[in-house]
């Protein structure tokens, strides 16, 4: 998958990324895998790139380069809970840049 060229201005995780909900994420067990994201702009979100929170699946095989956040709470954001289970994996963020951000990172 490719996100690329994209300016997002909503109220919540700008680009994010998920694999299934708690049993039926882990019943299915198809990973989110393989995902460009690059030369994007991001507005006012709770983070420019979000991992989760449904992670049941397991995400990997990420690579984000050149993104931009301007007003997002976070950068990187990576979201679960012990039940849900999953992973992230093999995840590679190059020049991300952000103005006015809140918090620099947080895992939850």
């Amino acid at each position: 998958m490719l996100v690329e060229n994209c300016d997002i201005d909503n109220n919540d995780d700008d680009i994010c990324l998920k694999a299934g909900r708690d049993s039926d994420g882990l019943r299915v067990n198809r990973p989110t895998e393989y995902i460009v994201i690059q030369n994007n702009i991001t507005r006012r979100g709770g983070g420019v790139i979000s991992f989760g929170s449904e992670t049941s699946g397991g995400i990997r095989k990420v690579f984000a380069y050149h993104n931009r956040g301007i007003g997002t709470n976070e950068g990187v954001r990576f979201k679960s809970a012990k039940t849900r289970g999953g992973y992230v994996e093999d995840v590679l963020i190059a020049i991300l840049s952000w103005r006015t951000c809140r918090w620099h990172s947080r895992s939850r």
